[in-house]
């Protein structure tokens, strides 16, 4: 994944996949009701979730929230905690990464080669949200 390096205050996430083979999946899965963002999309042999927040009060509240609507959008898209391929975590800038760290420990462990990211943000998703967490993970057959 490539982020454009610039001053400006949003970031443009890419990422760029060539399909195993021609015929190969490609479902962007809506939330019910709809919202401005995807659900998740499943493409070839991958499922991407969107960004996931929560407007808990505390940051621990927040990871715990957090984490277990992943594991659910991974349930709905057909996949599972173990096939997390890559996590993307980008924490608000008042907070502490070391902090993240701790509460994250504290919760299901992420599959051995699983790649995790922290970046750290300056407002999104809500006046009350102190962490996104965005989910790659393998498609189940």
């Amino acid at each position: 994944m490539n982020r454009f390096d610039s001053d400006a205050r949003i970031a443009l996430n890419l990422v760029a996949m060539k399909p195993s083979r021609a015929d190969a999946e490609r479902r962007p899965v809506e939330f019910q009701p709809p919202r401005n963002y995807l659900c998740y999309l499943r493409h070839d042999s991958f499922v991407f979730l969107s960004g996931y927040t929560s407007a808990a009060e505390t940051l621990q509240d927040q990871v715990s929230e957090i984490i277990k609507a992943v594991a659910g959008g991974l349930m709905v898209a057909g996949s599972m905690w173990d096939e997390l391929v890559k996590v993307s975590l980008f924490l608000h800038r008042s907070q502490k990464l070391a902090t993240l760290k701790e509460l994250l420990a504290r919760g299901p462990a992420l599959p051995a080669n699983c790649q995790i990211e922290f970046g750290f943000v300056d407002g999104y998703a809500g006046d009350k949200s102190l962490l996104e967490v965005e989910a790659s993970a393998l498609a189940g057959g």
